[in-house]
């Protein structure tokens, strides 16, 4: 009878451990992002011809999703809307140059293994890396094929890293660098591409339950 007195006080100081533990690493995390980007690296046109584009960066949005596994390891899972109106300059063998404008919109649906360090503190940094599936489109001011060029969908490589700072014990600001390279053709114009290599610049809030 004693023994199982102490076999049952045993089970209740683990359970009541567990929970505190639960209670104190929160093991879910939701964030909404504003999202700007720089494009610098970005050419839009036919593989045969000299290429340029110039692109004016507009702010969009991201959601996210984290998965705590231990007080350094979680999962995320995260959109983003990418934006920026675009001027693109062809030039053919012949010298002629063609100018086109409009706007080139990209989502970038991604998944990371991200690493934290000092989730008790104030400042919690991380870094991450793993995969995004990037699709998009291009869509002319004039009108041209019915107002938009739609590129075919890629999978690409992605690392992050980034900062939460806590302003509650639920609420936290946080600050992300993104990077990924994205290259795809554009569907129904054989030999013409897109090549983004985008850096990510996003700020946001999460809470944490």
């Amino acid at each position: 009878m004693a023994r199982s007195i102490y076999r049952i006080v045993f089970l209740l100081f683990v359970v009541a451990g567990s929970v505190r533990l639960f209670a104190q690493v929160p093991a879910t995390e939701i964030g909404v992002w504003i999202v700007d980007s720089k494009w610098t690296d970005s050419t839009l046109g036919p593989e045969n011809l000299d290429r340029a584009g110039t692109f004016d960066e507009q702010p969009d949005f991201g959601i996210s999703l984290n998965r705590y596994w231990s007080d350094y390891i979680s999962t995320e899972l995260s959109a983003q809307r990418l934006n920026a109106n675009a001027v693109l300059r062809f030039h053919s063998v012949e010298g002629e140059e063609i100018v086109q404008s409009g706007d080139m919109d990209i989502t970038a649906i991604s998944a990371m293994l991200q690493a934290h360090w000092n989730r008790g503190g104030a400042l919690t940094p991380y870094a991450g890396a793993g995969i995004a599936y990037v699709t998009g489109g291009f869509a002319p001011d004039d009108d041209f094929n019915d107002g938009t060029i739609d590129f075919e969908s890629r999978t690409a490589l992605v690392v992050a890293v980034g900062g939460d700072v806590r302003i509650t014990r639920h609420i936290y600001f946080a600050g992300e660098l993104k990077f990924t390279s994205w290259n795809a053709l554009i569907e129904g114009f054989p030999g013409t591409g897109v090549e983004v290599d985008p850096l990510i610049f996003s700020a946001g809030l999460k809470t944490r339950f």
